[in-house]
């Protein structure tokens, strides 16, 4: 949801020999120094493109590139999940 905050709905997937950085203009879920989080972060990022919530536009001879982008689907998706679970904020 959180790359849906961004009006141009990037995802980066940033992969070093040290590790892996995943995260959006606003946020960063996996950090290099954090290989358990970059492994499940990886996951729910293909889960979401296996699912067309979000696609690799950048894809070359080499594989998948970054950013990937927020589709459509995934759009609504975000805003159907930010009707349905209240915020963090208003839980408080």
């Amino acid at each position: 949801m959180e790359a849906t905050d961004d009006d141009k709905g990037e995802i980066y997937d940033v992969s070093t020999l040290n590790g892996r950085i995943i995260g959006t203009q606003y946020a960063t879920f996996a950090q290099m120094d954090d290989w358990n989080a970059g492994v499940r972060w990886k996951r729910a990022l293909d889960e979401l493109i296996e699912r067309g919530f979000v696609e690799d536009k950048n894809r070359g001879p080499d594989g998948p590139g970054s950013p990937f982008l927020v589709t459509e689907d995934g759009r609504w998706a975000a805003d159907y999940l930010r009707e349905v679970r209240p915020s963090r904020d208003a839980r408080r």
